[in-house]
């Protein structure tokens, strides 16, 4: 199946795709190359459309816990 690198916007065969899948809010992603994957991994949330920080409806804090 194809889908489109996150970061570069290439089509990608997700069989084929560089290294394994990465995982983001329960998304699988797929990249064509490790140089994209390793920006991906760096700043995810860069490269993925939806929810902001600023548009969450809760404290990501809360899940911290006491650290």
């Amino acid at each position: 199946m194809m889908t489109r690198d996150p970061v570069c916007g290439a089509e990608v065969n997700e069989e084929s795709a560089v290294g394994d899948e990465v995982q983001f809010w329960g998304m699988p992603y797929y990249f064509c190359s490790s140089k994209c994957r390793e920006a991906f991994q760096r700043e995810p949330q860069k490269y993925v459309e939806g929810e902001s920080e600023e548009e969450l409806s809760y404290d990501p804090r809360m899940f911290l816990g006491d650290m």
